[in-house]
């Protein structure tokens, strides 16, 4: 029986990545032919943590990933699942690979953080033969923090689009991005040891089946104004092929938010977010495996109403409502 692969969004990983892993904590996810819908938090869960080794063919490049899970048991799906990513550090040596060795001076690349639901597997999107259950995990809200590595080596399609946006800023001679955040804003102390490299932030919101809602955190300073600077966030909408949301096939401009209430939001869910994964997965810490926190993290559709103004704008607002209503057990 195959282990569960991560999320859906990085399914076009699998033909790009030679990975081998160690576990941390936890054993292979056990799957089966179950089924729930929604987060499923009356199903029995389990907890994995898993020590990545990765090679990315694409930027022949190697770096090694720490992979939190919360998973629902006999099912395929995994509702909590956050990733570390660092760059292997240089003196590591090629005959060294395997070892899986934690070594210090890891650079990180990124930290992502996924709260999925469990539904029926889009079409054509069922990466497991063996599941027969026809229900998989997709993703309903994610936390990005990517650092200034990521420009080097984008291991994935958001940073992809970060990058992009890094080469145009270049191009206009003036701008550039200011890195680093306020230390307080954080409590996982990897992400406190490297927050002068932070790059940008972004949050990912699905609004329906097929788009979702971006919002986007860049500094920017000015080469000719010294007394620039700029830390707006900006929020944008994707919209994917399918409702497996892999393949992006439009992108909206960004527009500066400028509704306080949004800004406030966005702050706190980005806090709760690093703070319940840090603390839940810390293995001997004092709230180790509690999953609870984890849900408490799930936006309540009170809290989803700061969004009223934007969604409107852009699709009908009742729908928003019902996506969201539909996925609560």
């Amino acid at each position: 029986m195959k282990r569960l692969f991560f999320l859906f969004i990085f399914l076009f990983l699998i033909n790009n990545l030679q990975a081998k892993e160690l576990y941390i904590y936890g054993k292979p996810h056990n799957t089966g032919n179950s089924s729930c819908l929604g987060y499923c938090e009356d199903k029995e869960q389990s907890i994995q943590i898993r020590e990545v080794l990765n090679k990315d063919k694409e930027l022949d490049l190697h770096y090694w990933s720490i992979i939190n899970s919360v998973n629902i048991k006999d099912t395929f799906c995994t509702i909590f699942g956050s990733f570390e990513n660092n760059l292997e550090p240089s003196y590591l040596r090629k005959s060294n690979r395997n070892s899986h060795i934690k070594i210090e001076g890891s650079e990180l690349l990124s930290k992502e953080y996924y709260i999925n639901m469990c539904v029926p597997c889009p079409p054509d999107h069922n990466p497991f033969k063996e599941n027969k259950s026809g229900f998989c995990s997709i993703p309903m809200f994610s936390y990005y923090i990517y650092f200034k590595n990521i420009i080097d080596y984008p291991i994935d399609p958001f940073s992809k689009i970060i990058k992009g946006n890094e080469v145009t800023l270049s191009k206009s001679g003036d701008l550039y991005t200011n890195l680093g955040r306020d230390e307080k804003n954080f409590s996982d102390k990897n992400i406190i040891k490297a927050v002068d490299e932070i790059h940008s932030e972004v949050i990912l919101i699905s609004i329906s089946s097929k788009e979702t809602i971006t919002f986007t955190n860049q500094k920017l300073k000015s080469k000719k104004d010294i007394f620039y600077e700029s830390n707006e966030w900006y929020y944008g909408y994707i919209k994917y092929k399918t409702s497996a949301k892999i393949q992006p096939v439009s992108y909206s401009t960004a527009i500066p938010i400028r509704e306080e209430n949004i800004i406030n939001f966005i702050k706190k869910l980005k806090f709760k977010i690093q703070k319940s994964f840090f603390e839940t997965f810390k293995i001997n810490g004092t709230k180790f495996k509690n999953v609870k926190s984890l849900y408490n993290t799930i936006p309540t559709l009170d809290e989803l109403k700061n969004f009223d103004s934007e969604v409107k704008k852009y699709q009908n607002l009742k729908k928003f409502y019902e996506f969201h209503l539909q996925t609560r057990n």
